[in-house]
């Protein structure tokens, strides 16, 4: 089938990761990704409801093509009960398997049949992700989630657990759990991400496991349980633990309350265990110095790959209307960073249209 994958939001680093997953999964089941939606067959419309700027364009843009067989998948609302919205096939964002359970059943038989599967099962190397929650207990000042009138929303470790499975049985070796905090697993479910992995590790299979966004305060109240699991199971190779700042005054205004000399302690013990370690830091900070930028350097010998994030492209989404980010100082500090990713390509990766957004400033 001709299919076409469309997009109107802002997208984060987990969310184009995602995409790219269901473009793979497509392309190996024979589908013919176009740009042209006319001639499409299904229209995938990948939403994240931000906003209600973001939900009025989902909107329209369905209204425009309501003949249109479309797939709505992401963040969905109740909307798309409506009668009038009745040939939309709506997916939830945690419910990303069913996708490809759709596309699996609706593919050209006599082209799949053509490819070599145990070639495919030697050498199927994309990640399969689970969302194992959304949301979090936390309240970062630049962060635009908290905007959403949700409480923090978790899988039952039954649920992962088969679609963990179900991922193994397609072949699927790399496995990420995404989340917005995994230290928020257990509101909802009366468990903790601990008891979480030790139900995963119990399957004995051979998987590489990746997890992200782990909020550094996870260590302070599970640090010690993490490692122990750590040392006795080597399925984990990837950690992304976004620190955003190293200054604990920059880190009290973000409202993110640890101690980066423990959460670090922390970060040294699992790179001993050889595992890869990612993080994200948030520069340009408006109470941001020169000196605080240069700390953020001094630290990336300690991280396998680093990513830098413009703290004004947040103020576009929440409420930084007030930020001048076009300042002598700010314009030196880019040029550095666009140094640091060009000598250091597969470390340093700063954030998606970083040098667009910056091409006429400096």
């Amino acid at each position: 089938m001709k299919i076409s994958i469309i997009n109107r939001h802002y997208l984060s680093i987990e969310d184009e990761y995602l995409i790219t997953q269901i473009k793979t999964y497509l392309i190996l089941n024979s589908h013919i990704l176009i740009d042209n939606i006319l001639e499409s067959d299904y229209i995938i419309l990948f939403t994240n409801r931000i906003s209600l700027k973001d939900e009025k364009n989902d909107i329209s843009f369905i209204e425009k093509y309501i003949n249109k067989k479309i797939i709505v998948f992401g963040l969905i609302k109740n909307w798309f009960i409506h009668k009038k919205y009745r040939n939309i096939i709506p997916i939830f964002l945690w419910d990303e398997y069913l996708l490809d359970n759709f596309f699996y059943i609706n593919r050209k038989i006599s082209t799949v049949n053509s490819i070599d599967i145990n070639n495919l099962k030697n050498n199927l190397d994309w990640t399969f992700i689970i969302n194992i929650s959304r949301w979090c207990l936390h309240n970062c000042s630049y962060c635009f989630f908290k905007q959403i009138i949700w409480n923090p929303k978790s899988k039952s470790i039954e649920s992962i657990i088969k679609e963990f499975r179900y991922a193994l049985n397609n072949w699927k070796k790399y496995i990420l759990l995404s989340s917005d905090d995994p230290s928020s697993y257990w509101v909802d479910q009366w468990v903790n991400f601990i008891l979480l992995l030790k139900e995963i590790f119990k399957i004995k299979w051979n998987y590489i496991l990746n997890i992200s966004f782990i909020h550094p305060s996870f260590f302070i109240k599970y640090g010690r349980d993490f490692l122990k699991l750590l040392t006795v199971n080597n399925n984990i190779k990837e950690l992304l633990i976004p620190l955003q700042s190293i200054k604990p005054s920059i880190l009290k205004e973000m409202k993110r309350f640890y101690n980066i000399e423990l959460i670090m302690d922390y970060i040294m013990k699992i790179r001993q265990l050889w595992i890869i370690v990612k993080t994200h830091f948030i520069v340009l900070y408006p109470s941001e110095s020169y000196e605080d930028f240069i700390s953020y350097i001094k630290y990336l010998k300690y991280f396998d790959e680093v990513t830098f994030n413009p703290y004004f492209i947040r103020k576009w989404i929440y409420q930084y209307n007030n930020y001048e980010f076009n300042t002598e100082l700010n314009k030196r500090k880019i040029k550095i960073l666009l140094m640091l990713h060009w000598r250091y390509p597969t470390k340093i990766f700063l954030e998606n249209n970083f040098k667009d957004l910056f091409k006429n400033k400096i």
